[in-house]
């Protein structure tokens, strides 16, 4: 049967590896198992790595894990839950199972990794990760420094994240798909930026190993280093309607290069909303029959926008904090807490 498992201070869990290991290896039958996390003392900050995936058999479309953050992070770091881990030999925040979902967390590595191999998000199995907050994150080593890695050969769906501030002196992404006979990643509006690499290795904002991954409505900015924005290798790996802070955007039918992540964000670094006159406003593709809304909760209408925000000019939408004393008004949101309605 459906459950759920809670996390955070005063409630059922004091960690989310423990709400997971609670729930039965076993998953057929037993419907979504939600792990929902909740504030916890002094910052939000969850210093542990989560493995959900170890361990579980017979997941399905109607028998999985979803692990969702309960404040709302309003896509700017610093407000909702975070996942923290220390570095070590391999470093990773979350670990997707098969079907699972994990959605709305910022998820950061600390301190510089200089032993092993850093993922903030290892996606494994047929899954979907969205509306997530991935940045800072540091390997010195001779090792792979990535934001989202889509691993084996399964389908999936990666779509509102923000990856930003990646640096690997090695090997440095922001999202890499692998697999050499992959299903068919569909990776959709995502926001990627000041990916670098500057030691003797290479990176690129987007690296595709695997087959039949479909990237469409993205904004990719690999900012410094031997590399690009893309690095495709996999075979039909199909591509268009992306923006690049370099030219490789403008060798699609419909994408756009050479867009200054300056030119696109309010403030490129904190805050990776949409600003007036973007490049990204009005130049996507409608993608409604994977999801419908952006990382903010709001309906993408029109055309739609490149990356994880959809730009609404002020007064045209207006989000209104139900649990706190703040209001916003417009289609930038500021850093709050609380659950919002639009009007």
């Amino acid at each position: 049967m459906a459950a759920t498992y809670t996390v955070g201070d005063g409630k059922t869990y004091s960690t989310i590896q423990a709400a997971v290991d609670a729930i039965p290896g076993d998953l057929s039958g037993q419907g979504v198992q939600t792990v929902e996390v909740y504030a916890k003392a002094p910052s939000n900050i969850y210093p542990e790595m989560v493995h959900a995936s170890a361990g579980f058999t017979n997941a399905g479309p109607l028998d999985y894990i979803h692990t969702t953050a309960m404040i709302d992070h309003t896509g700017v770091a610093g407000v909702g839950i975070k996942i923290y881990p220390a570095f070590g030999v391999f470093t990773y925040c979350y670990i997707t199972g098969d079907y699972g979902h994990f959605e709305g967390f910022e998820c950061s590595v600390n301190g510089n990794n200089n032993i092993g191999d850093s993922y903030a998000i290892y996606a494994h199995g047929t899954c979907k990760v969205y509306n997530n907050i991935v940045h800072d994150l540091t390997v010195t080593a001779n090792k792979w420094c990535v934001g989202i890695f889509l691993s084996g050969n399964f389908v999936h769906e990666i779509y509102n994240n923000i990856v930003y501030d990646i640096f690997g002196s090695f090997r440095s992404y922001a999202m890499r798909a692998d697999g050499a006979s992959d299903a068919g990643d569909l990776i959709y509006n995502n926001t990627c930026s000041n990916i670098r690499c500057p030691g003797a290795g290479y990176g690129a904002a987007i690296r595709v190993d695997g087959a039949n991954v479909t990237f469409k409505n993205n904004y990719f900015d690999y900012a410094y280093g031997t590399g690009g924005s893309y690095e495709i290798s996999g075979a039909n790996c199909t591509h268009d309607y992306n923006v690049t802070s370099d030219g490789d955007g403008a060798g699609e039918a419909h994408g756009i290069g050479n867009a200054d992540p300056a030119d696109q964000f309010v403030n490129p670094g904190t805050d990776f909303h949409l600003k007036a006159g973007a490049d990204c406003i009005d130049a996507g593709t409608d993608l409604s029959g994977t999801f419908t809304t952006d990382i903010d909760g709001q309906t993408r209408t029109g055309t739609w926008d490149i990356g994880a925000d959809e730009y609404f000019p002020p007064g045209g939408l207006n989000r209104h904090c139900v649990t706190d004393s703040f209001f916003i008004s417009g289609g930038n949101v500021s850093p709050v807490t609380g659950d919002f309605i639009e009007t």
